[in-house]
């Protein structure tokens, strides 16, 4: 007998079959029960999630012999026949290669003949978003009022390509992505029942890499079960045969980097390019790794579905502030375009790690000044005290930028700093106004915060509000830069050797070529 691959032993019969499209299913059940039968459906959804499944399901529910019912009997002509891809009223047809008007012309004229067999005659019109625009047109009539005995069901992954007109006249389900678990959860089932012996990480690493494609876990599956053999399928075999890199490889680069290790760095680097594994997919990982813990140290929560562990996660939060984090991912997603340019993906890797390696000593070495000078300020106050003390109530929109260059601040906060106009001081509380929301989180509030409490020898509490702004310092810097290039434009317009110029070559000064130049 010949072997049948798992995606297809294994491809639902039964609506109770179907995984993890539940809202469907329901709404299909409904109304074959009620017989408030539609005459058209698209079910839209990326590759392996069940469009296919549910339209031969539908047909068999449609046409069988007993009755429409949503447990069709799966014995009949009818049910057997559409199972095997051979029932003569059931016509899949595959819009990539018939997608001309011509061909729907051909389809619309066999609509008119009735059906030879079932109740009903069904077109599956598969990746129906390929059909051309006059193609659409050509059917918008006849998928508006069909004959009685006519249904059509359309599967698409690309839903918004598809004409509003078309849509309007469809009932429209949209198919999700399987989640990880249920995926885990079949293939387990599966691998018993086929007697092959497995390690349960091997099934988790298959049902990740899957991306929620029930159809590629089965593929993979597939491919896993003919090179282990007799043997047992293990993870080591996964990752071998998908060429990707294991969770703790993209875990290990992180903390290289936080640890400044560049020699282990680039042994991991020659590691993975000895296993011709993919550089831009660990890119892609590390990215994903990033999101995690920036979410993470938000929220500190729980990723049921994440690649990576909670002790991970929880470890490189509580070792990397919001502005490293922030980033960190700023490179790496630019990075991924810059990959594609390298001479190879290898060397192009490295670089980016070294690139994030001179972040994180800019970073680190900014902030041992910035502990440097607080503390030199912290013990100069306590030898000086009431010499150099500020007094924090002669506090005001006037005097705040200048107050404001005086601070210890980097990243996120300084530009809160820099952005924001003072706006009163009462109570031991210092309210300032900003518009740019971008800059405000509670680690920048933090350490503006902490930063005017060293400034003032005080213990004062820092609150932001939105609006518009009018006195910061960085307002009043570029107002400073304006008022420096108006004075030299003016300059060098009276200059006399540049008058002279201007009439001796019957020419004139190029609007906005006159620039400060920054030191």
């Amino acid at each position: 007998m010949n072997y049948l691959a798992l995606a297809r032993k294994w491809r639902p019969r039964f609506f109770n079959q179907v995984i993890g499209q539940q809202h469907v299913v329901q709404a299909l059940t409904n109304s074959l029960i009620l017989k408030k039968i539609h005459h058209a459906w698209l079910f839209s959804g990326t590759r392996g999630v069940g469009k296919t499944s549910f339209a031969r399901i539908l047909a068999k529910s449609l046409n069988c012999e007993i009755d429409i019912s949503p447990i069709p009997c799966g014995k009949c002509r009818s049910c057997i026949e559409i199972d095997a891809g051979c029932f003569i009223d059931y016509i899949e047809l595959d819009a990539a290669s018939n997608r001309g008007v011509e061909e729907m012309t051909k389809l619309l004229d066999n609509i008119t003949y009735l059906p030879s067999i079932g109740r009903y005659k069904i077109y599956v019109i598969d990746e129906v978003h390929m059909l051309s625009g006059h193609a659409f047109n050509a059917m918008l009539k006849i998928l508006e009022e069909p004959p009685e005995y006519v249904k059509f069901i359309l599967a698409t992954t690309e839903i918004n390509k598809i004409p509003i007109t078309i849509l309007s006249r469809c009932l429209q389900f949209n198919l999700k992505k399987i989640p990880i678990k249920l995926i885990f959860n079949f293939l387990s089932k599966i691998f018993n029942n086929e007697s092959i012996l497995y390690e349960s990480e091997s099934l988790e690493i298959i049902s990740k890499n899957a991306n929620g494609s029930l159809r590629d876990a089965l593929s993979i599956s597939d491919q896993i079960i003919s090179y282990a053999g007799t043997n047992k399928v293990t993870k080591e075999m996964v990752y071998d045969l998908l060429g990707i890199a294991e969770d703790e490889v993209i875990v290990k680069i992180l903390k290289f980097i936080l640890s400044n290790d560049l020699k282990s760095i680039l042994n991991l680097c020659d590691e993975i390019n000895v296993r011709s594994l993919s550089f831009n997919v660990i890119l892609s990982n590390f990215l994903i790794l990033i999101t995690k813990i920036a979410i993470f140290k938000e929220t500190s929560s729980n990723f049921e579905d994440s690649i990576f562990s909670i002790e991970d996660l929880k470890l490189f939060a509580n070792n990397m502030h919001n502005d490293l984090i922030q980033l960190f991912y700023a490179i790496l997603i630019n990075s991924i375009d810059e990959l594609k340019f390298a001479p190879t993906e290898y060397s192009g890797f490295i670089m980016i790690c070294l690139r994030l390696l001179s972040i994180l000593k800019e970073n680190n070495q900014n902030q041992l000044e910035n502990d440097l000078s607080i503390k030199s300020l912290n013990n100069e106050h306590n030898i000086n005290s009431g010499i150099e003390e500020k007094n924090i109530n002669e506090l005001s929109i006037n005097n705040w930028p200048n107050i404001i260059n005086n601070l210890n601040l980097d990243g996120l906060s300084l530009e809160l700093a820099k952005q924001s106009e003072f706006i009163s001081f009462q109570n031991e509380i210092i309210n300032i106004m900003t518009e740019m929301k971008t800059f405000v989180n509670k680690e920048s509030i933090a350490k503006l915060e902490l930063a005017l409490n060293q400034y003032f020898n005080a213990n004062i509490t820092l609150k932001v509000s939105f609006g518009k702004t009018q006195m910061t310092s960085f307002l009043l810097q570029k107002k400073n830069e304006n008022d420096l290039l108006k004075k030299a434009e003016k300059s060098i317009l009276e200059d006399d050797y540049v008058q002279n110029l201007i009439l001796k070559l019957d020419s004139k000064i190029v609007d906005n070529s006159i620039k400060n130049i920054k030191n």
